[in-house]
């Protein structure tokens, strides 16, 4: 009988340890995820910041003037520019949110583990209990 309980509580202790195993491993992804996430941000503070030199340098009567001149600066001002920007705005963003997605994924996973080891140490300090009580 004390055998059973002692192959119980072994095995009980190793689910314990891989469970553990997979938080730190999860929590280490997490960490990893929020690090990229906020060098995506500084990326995208950078792209808004600098956004005013696609407008640059700018073009006066004196340095380019006539039809092609303004089919440029119109280029620039509407094209060029709604492409620049269409890096922070639409490609940073989403990058920006498909990773909070996935802490938020990784965050319930790590719950989930936590609430199974909680589990696993009731039911070991409940097999240790039994396992005092058959021996004495």
């Amino acid at each position: 009988m004390s055998m059973d309980f002692s192959a119980k509580i072994r095995e009980t202790e190793s689910v314990i340890r891989r469970l553990s195993g997979e938080i730190s491993s999860h929590r280490y992804d997490v960490e990893r995820l929020r690090q990229t996430k906020a060098r995506l941000i500084r990326y995208y503070d950078h792209f808004i910041e600098k956004s005013e030199h696609v407008s640059k340098p700018s073009l006066t009567k004196n340095t380019w003037n006539g039809e092609l001149a303004n089919e440029f600066l119109s280029f620039r001002q509407y094209e060029w520019k709604k492409s620049y920007l269409a890096i922070p705005n639409k490609q940073l963003s989403k990058r920006i949110e498909e990773i909070e997605q996935r802490i938020n994924q990784i965050d319930s996973k790590i719950i989930r583990l936590e609430n199974q080891v909680n589990g696993k140490r009731v039911h070991l300090s409940y097999l240790e209990s039994r396992y005092r009580e058959v021996l004495t």
